[in-house]
């Protein structure tokens, strides 16, 4: 039995546990079940707020082991997209980043750091339990128009977590996130520019923010964007990103 939370199956027969007045749900999709080296079929069956498995034909000396698949939505008032995925390795906990819908971030998952001017779309990271099952911390990072993130990576030692991915703007991109510094020369004032962004990794802190402008003298050249990035595993710890 579920509490607190509304459960229901849908039309592609998962099961969606709803928590109330919250940002984040989870589905459970696929379930499996095995003795031994042997699959079962199982079906799940929902009544009110308790999710029943009906498995078939199986030996009841022996132990049953069911294994639902187990996804987490985090959602807000708009269309949000998740792009990258990284696992700490020292907590096991989930991290996930992308960006937020067409509206300002401020209904985006149950709680939020914000960082920057809030906008319109945000870049964010979302951190989750590596059960799927608990929203820890969920950081926004935002300009004047919107932003996007497209990569992510932790430090495997200070378990600091960076982000990469672009801002866009009519204005001014400086008053994007925190914290920044500007390679390449002018603010590109109308189009898309690269940026990495280093967080905590409780996603509290933002502590450094680098933005990447393509420019010829003073005049932007076009738009720029971060699509990967990775971390030196060496004393330096220096940062890599890649784009266009």
């Amino acid at each position: 039995e579920i509490k607190g939370a509304k459960v229901k199956k849908t039309e592609n027969g998962e099961i969606l546990v709803s928590p109330k007045e919250r940002k984040t749900s989870f589905i459970i999709g696929n379930i499996y079940a095995y003795q031994g080296e042997e699959e079962i079929n199982v079906q799940h069956v929902v009544k009110k707020n308790q999710i029943m498995y009906l498995a078939g034909n199986y030996d009841k000396t022996k132990t049953l082991v069911i294994d639902p698949v187990l996804a987490a939505i985090v959602r807000g008032s708009g269309m949000d997209y998740g792009n990258a995925l990284a696992i700490d390795g020292v907590g096991g906990n989930i991290f996930v980043a992308g960006q937020t819908g067409w509206t300002p971030p401020d209904d985006f998952a149950p709680s939020r750091n914000p960082f920057g001017t809030v906008g319109g779309e945000a870049a964010f990271v979302t951190k989750l339990s590596n059960a799927l099952t608990s929203h820890i911390a969920t950081a926004v990072l935002t300009g004047e128009e919107g932003a996007g993130a497209n990569a992510l990576a932790i430090d495997g030692a200070g378990g600091n977590v960076f982000v990469a991915g672009f801002t866009y703007t009519y204005n001014s991109i400086c008053k994007f996130a925190t914290n920044r510094s500007i390679f390449g020369g002018a603010v590109s004032f109308s189009g898309y520019d690269a940026f990495v962004a280093k967080l905590s990794n409780d996603l509290t802190t933002n502590s450094a923010t680098a933005i990447i402008v393509s420019t010829t003298g003073t005049t932007p050249t076009g738009d720029d964007k971060a699509l990967a990035l990775a971390i030196d595993g060496g004393a330096a710890k220096d940062v890599f990103v890649a784009g266009y």
